[in-house]
C-alpha cells in the first residue's frame, strides 16, 4: 500500500483543536503541565529532583556516519534505539530551514496524558498539524480521525505521536523538555515503527542530557555542641512552618528568654505557645534589644496580630479602565478600498487608480501612485508585501500590469501591453514559487493563454501554450502544468496544459455552466454550480493530486483570501492536504484568508465614506503567537476579585499609554501608592523593574512593553480559592475572526495582603 492509499483508507486525519485546548484550560483540565518533581522527605530538609530530557548530542557515529538510512527506504524499526537517535539528529540538521511538509515521529520523554501531549505539540505549531498516528503506553497504536479524536478525549497515556509538519518545526519540537526525540518517518515506517524507550539508548554512543537537580531546600538551623538544634525564629521560618514538618520541636522552659529543642511536639504547637508568652509591641522591641546584646542564644518569637496600614487610593485618581481605541481618519485620502499589505504599508484603491502609503502611528506618507481605470488585484502575497494589479489603459483595453512592492516602496510597470498588444486581459495568475505568470488574453474572439517569467521585477515572455474560441479562465498551477477551464455553450472542460510544450489533456468535464475561479495564490481552483443548478456541490480543485474536493453543499461559501492552501468554508477553516480538507485553525492561517482586514501586526485600514480610516489590527503578533479561545466564557461573579482586577487594569493602562499624570498621579508617591492598592508587593516590585519606576524622586516611568486592556473586554474565571490565595484565568477579547469572538488568556493569581485581595500577576505583557 502506498502512502496516498494508506491515508485515503483512513478517510480523514485528526487535527489538534486549538480552541478546545484553551476552552478546557479555563477549566483547569488542559493547561500544560510539567512532570511533577519527586519530593524526598528528610528529617530536616526537603530535596527535589526533576528529570528533564532536552537536546541530544551524538558521541560517536560508528560505521553509519553520514548515511541517510531513511532516505534509502530502510525502516526505522530495523535500527537500534541509539542508531535512531543519531539518524534523527542528522535529519533535523538537514531540514532545519525547510518548509516542506514531512511526517515525523515525536517520542515524549515520559508518557503524557492526552491534554499534555496536545499542549506540547500545539505550543510549537499553533495546533495546526494533522495527526497520523498516536502511540499509547500499553504498546498499541491508533490511526484515523475518529479513533484519534477519541484518544484525545480520553485518559490513555501517550508515549508518541506521528504528525505532519514543516521540517523546520522538528528542531523546535526537539528543544522542548517534554520531548525525547523527533524523527523523520518514511512510508515503510507507518505500520511498523514505535516510539523509542529512552532507557534503551546506549549512553556510550549517545549523550543524554543530565538530570536537572535544583538546590536542596534546608531550614536555617544552627547546631550546638550537644547536637541539640536551636532555631532562630524569623518571619521566614514562621511562614515555612505550614509546609515543613519535623519531630524536633521547641519546648518552653522556666526561663522565658530561652528555648531548647526536644522531641515531643510540632513546631507549630510551640510557636502557638510562644505567642502567648508575650504579644505586645514593647516585648518585641525589648526582645530585639536583648538579641543585639550578649543575651542568651535565642529569644522567644513575638508575632504581632496588628495588620499593616492598608493603602488607600489617593484623591483625584481616575484610572483609564476603558481607554479609547486607536482610530485615525484621513480627511483627504479618497479610498474605494484599502488594506495593509505589510506592517506599515497601505494599499489604497481609488476612483482614478491606486496608491501605496506608509503609516507610522501619526502621519501617512505617499510612496507611489498610478492613474488608471478600474484597477483590479489579481495576486496578493500573504507574507512579503507584494501585489499584482491590472488596469485599463487610455486605449480602453485592460493591458497594463504592475507589481506593488512594499519593501522596495515602489510600483513597477511590468509592460504587459507588449504581450497583450491589441487584446485585453481576461485573467491573470502568478505562481510565486516558480515565478510563472499566466495571462489569458482575448483578441478578435480568440482566447490565448501565454506564459511569462517574472524575474527581478521584470516580466519576460516565454510563449503561447493554448488558444481556443471558447471562453477560457485560469484554475490553478502546479509544477510545469497550468490548469485551464474552457466553456463552450453548456459544456465545460478542465485542461491540464504543459507550459513547456503546450501539450494538453482533459481531466474533467462539466455540464450546466458552472463558474470557475482561482485563489489569489494561484494554487487552487474553485468550481461553483450555476445559480440555476438544482443539484451538485461547490468543489475545490487540488492540482497537487488533480482531485476535486466536494464541499457537500450546492451553496457553500468558500474563501481562500491570500492563503495558498487554507480556506474558510461556511465560517470554518480547513487546509487542503493530500486531496482532502483537514480541519485547521490558528490566527496565522485565518489572517491570510482574511487578508483585507489587515496583513499588519499593528494597524488595519478600511474605506469609510470614501476616505481612508486606520484602526488597530486584530492580527497582531500577540494574537498570532498565542492560542485563542473561540468558545463561550462565563465569568466568575465575585466582586472582590473583579474590583481588584478592574483597578489593576486601570493602572496597567496608565503605564502602557503613559497617562499617569492625566489620570491624577502627578507625583511618584501617588503612583506607588496606587500600585500598592491593587497589586501585591511581589507584583509591584516586578512592575517597578519592568517600567523603570524609581523608589523616590520625581515621577518617572516607561511603558515597559505593557499593552492597554479594556476592562469591558475581559472575562475572569476563578478556578480555586483559599484563605490567602486565589487563582484563575483572565480571558482578554482579541477580536472577531470569521464571525466568531476570540479571547487570548493568561493565568492570574490573587493574594491576601493586609486584609485585602491584591493581583499578584502582570496582565499587560
Amino acid at each position: 500500500m502506498n502512502k496516498h492509499d494508506f491515508y485515503k483508507e483512513l478517510m480523514s486525519e485528526y487535527s489538534f483543536d486549538a480552541e478546545k485546548i484553551r476552552s478546557n484550560a479555563k477549566k483547569g483540565k488542559y493547561a500544560r503541565q510539567k512532570i511533577s518533581p519527586m519530593a524526598i522527605g528528610i528529617t530536616t530538609a526537603v530535596a527535589a529532583c526533576t528529570v528533564a530530557f532536552g537536546t541530544l548530542a551524538m558521541t560517536t557515529l560508528n560505521e553509519r556516519n553520514g548515511i541517510d538510512l531513511v532516505g534509502e527506504n530502510q525502516s526505522l524499526s530495523a535500527l537500534s534505539s541509539s542508531e535512531r537517535v543519531k539518524i534523527a539528529i542528522e535529519q533535523q540538521n538537514k531540514v532545519r530551514d525547510s518548509e516542506e511538509l514531512v511526517d515525523v515521529m515525536v517520542t515524549f520523554a515520559v508518557p503524557l496524558a492526552p491534554n499534555q501531549a496536545e499542549a506540547v505539540i500545539a505550543a510549537h505549531t499553533d495546533g495546526n498539524v494533522p495527526v497520523k498516528t498516536v502511540y499509547l503506553a500499553d504498546g498499541s497504536r491508533v490511526a484515523g480521525s475518529d479513533q484519534v479524536a477519541a484518544i484525545f478525549n480520553g485518559s490513555s497515556m501517550i508515549t508518541g505521536i506521528c504528525i505532519e509538519c514543516p521540517g523546520s518545526v522538528m528542531t523546535l519540537l526537539q528543544n522542548d523538555a517534554d520531548i525525547f526525540l523527533v524523527e523523520l518517518m518514511s512510508e515503510s515506517d507507518l505500520d511498523s515503527v514505535t516510539p523509542i524507550n529512552p532507557e534503551d539508548v546506549d549512553t556510550l554512543e549517545v549523550t543524554l542530557p543530565e538530570y536537572n537537580v535544583p538546590d536542596t531546600v534546608v531550614p536555617e538551623y544552627d547546631t550546638t555542641e550537644d547536637d541539640n538544634i536551636v532555631i532562630t525564629v524569623t518571619d521566614e521560618t514562621i511562614e515555612r512552618v505550614d509546609t515543613v514538618e519535623s519531630t524536633e520541636v521547641i519546648e518552653t522552659t522556666e526561663n522565658p528568654e530561652t528555648a531548647e529543642v526536644t522531641e515531643t511536639t510540632d513546631i507549630a504547637e510551640t510557636l502557638e505557645a510562644t505567642e502567648e508568652a508575650d504579644d505586645t509591641a514593647e516585648s518585641a522591641e525589648s526582645t530585639q534589644t536583648e538579641e543585639a546584646s550578649d543575651a542568651p542564644e535565642t529569644t522567644e518569637p513575638v508575632i504581632s496580630d496588628t495588620p499593616d496600614v492598608v493603602p488607600a487610593l489617593p484623591e483625584g485618581i481616575q484610572l483609564p479602565t476603558d481607554p479609547d481605541r486607536f482610530v485615525y481618519n484621513s480627511s483627504y485620502i479618497s479610498a474605494e478600498s484599502a488594506y495593509f499589505i505589510s506592517n506599515n504599508t497601505i494599499f489604497v484603491k481609488t476612483l482614478n487608480g491606486f496608491a501605496m502609503y506608509t503609516y507610522f502611528g501619526s502621519t501617512e506618507t505617499l510612496l507611489a501612485e498610478v492613474e488608471c481605470d478600474n484597477a483590479k488585484v489579481h495576486w496578493v502575497s500573504d507574507n512579503d508585501g507584494k501585489l499584482i494589479v491590472s488596469g485599463v489603459s487610455d486605449d480602453g483595453n485592460r493591458n497594463k500590469l504592475w507589481l506593488v512592492d512594499a519593501h522596495s516602496q515602489s510600483i513597477i510597470d511590468l509592460h504587459a501591453e507588449d504581450t497583450v498588444m491589441d487584446g485585453t486581459l481576461t485573467d491573470v495568475g502568478y505562481h510565486a514559487e516558480s515565478g510563472t505568470v499566466a495571462l489569458v488574453i482575448k483578441e478578435y474572439g480568440v482566447y490565448y493563454t501565454s506564459i511569462l517569467k517574472l524575474n527581478s521585477n521584470e516580466m519576460s515572455y516565454v510563449g503561447e501554450i493554448f488558444n481556443t474560441e471558447a471562453r477560457s479562465s485560469l484554475l490553478s498551477f502546479n509544477a510545469n502544468t497550468v490548469y485551464i477551464a474552457v466553456t463552450d455553450g453548456s459544456l465545460s472542460q478542465i485542461h491540464a496544459v504543459d507550459i513547456n510544450n503546450g501539450s494538453s489533456r482533459i481531466i474533467k468535464t462539466y455540464t450546466g455552466n458552472p463558474t470557475f475561479s482561482k485563489n489569489l495564490a494561484f494554487t487552487h481552483g474553485l468550481i461553483t454550480p450555476s445559480a440555476s443548478a438544482l443539484t451538485g456541490s461547490v468543489e475545490i480543485f487540488d492540482p497537487a493530486t488533480e482531485s476535486f474536493i466536494s464541499t457537500g453543499s450546492l451553496n457553500a461559501t468558500v474563501v481562500f483570501g491570500a492563503s495558498k492552501h487554507t480556506l474558510s468554508l461556511d465560517g470554518s477553516y480547513y487546509t487542503v492536504s493530500g486531496g482532502a480538507l483537514v480541519s485547521t485553525g490558528g490566527i496565522n492561517a485565518i489572517a491570510a484568508v482574511d487578508y483585507k482586514r489587515s496583513l499588519s501586526a499593528y494597524y488595519a485600514a478600511t474605506a469609510d465614506n470614501g476616505y481612508l480610516r486606520i484602526t488597530e489590527s486584530i492580527y497582531n503578533s500577540r494574537n498570532k503567537s498565542g492560542v485563542l479561545d473561540f468558545g463561550h466564557i462565563t465569568s466568575s461573579n465575585d466582586a472582590k476579585f473583579r474590583d481588584t482586577l478592574t483597578g489593576a487594569i486601570g493602572v496597567n493602562n496608565a503605564l502602557a499609554r503613559r497617562l499617569c499624570s492625566e489620570s491624577g498621579m502627578d507625583r511618584l508617591d501617588e503612583l506607588l501608592q496606587t500600585l500598592s492598592v491593587y497589586y501585591s508587593e511581589n507584583a509591584v516590585k516586578q512592575l517597578k523593574q519592568l517600567c523603570s519606576i524609581p523608589d523616590y524622586g520625581a515621577l518617572s516611568y516607561s511603558s515597559g512593553g505593557l499593552t492597554a486592556i479594556s476592562a469591558n473586554d475581559v472575562e475572569l474565571v476563578i478556578s480555586s480559592t483559599g484563605d490567602s490565595t486565589a487563582s484563575g484565568t483572565l480571558f482578554i477579547k482579541a477580536g472577531s475572526f470569521g464571525g466568531k469572538t476570540a479571547y487570548r488568556s493568561i493565568s492570574v493569581t490573587f493574594v491576601m495582603e493586609n486584609g485585602t485581595w491584591k493581583l499578584d500577576s502582570i496582565i499587560g505583557k
